[in-house]
């Protein structure tokens, strides 16, 4: 009966060192699409948090970019001395380089100019939000590997 038992502990010991760990993919993952690799380590909260997160960075720095007529659009990072919000009187009126975002009861509109500051911002959230993705893939898979290689180790002694 003990050598069965010292058997199975070999067998899984094996198959923990044999089989490719887990953190890894997890930040393969997450490299690609932020969140996806704590989805994939069944984090769903946190994977949730981490892709709205990135998302918001993207749809910022798209915004920010208006009008986005080509692919180097994107990479202008031109100040606007009159970015931010502004009120309209008319529905007619046209604002330059801005977005209409409602249109009031009374005729008012209101308008957004797009801004340096929220752009380079949004770039920077989504740069962090994917490194932290990627760090915590790995980090987290990582630690519970070490946890359970200390385990097996100590159980075996």
């Amino acid at each position: 009966m003990r050598e069965s038992a010292s058997q199975y502990q070999s067998d899984a010991n094996e198959q923990i060192q044999s089989s490719p760990p887990r953190s890894y993919t997890a930040m393969i993952l997450s490299g690609i699409i932020p969140g996806l690799g704590q989805l994939y380590l069944h984090r769903l909260i946190k994977a949730f948090i981490v892709f709205f997160i990135f998302l918001t960075g993207v749809v910022l720095f798209y915004l920010n970019s208006y009008p986005v007529r080509e692919l180097s659009d994107l990479f202008k990072f031109q100040s606007d001395a009159s970015s931010g919000f502004v009120a309209g009187d008319s529905d007619d009126m046209v604002i330059d380089n801005a977005i209409q975002l409602w249109t009031f009861d009374d005729g008012k509109s209101l308008w957004f100019r797009p801004s340096m500051f929220l752009k380079v911002t949004a770039l920077l959230q989504i740069v962090l939000c994917w490194f932290y993705a990627v760090y915590d893939g790995w980090r987290v898979e990582h630690e519970i590997d070490i946890r359970t290689y200390q385990r097996n180790r100590t159980s075996a002694i």
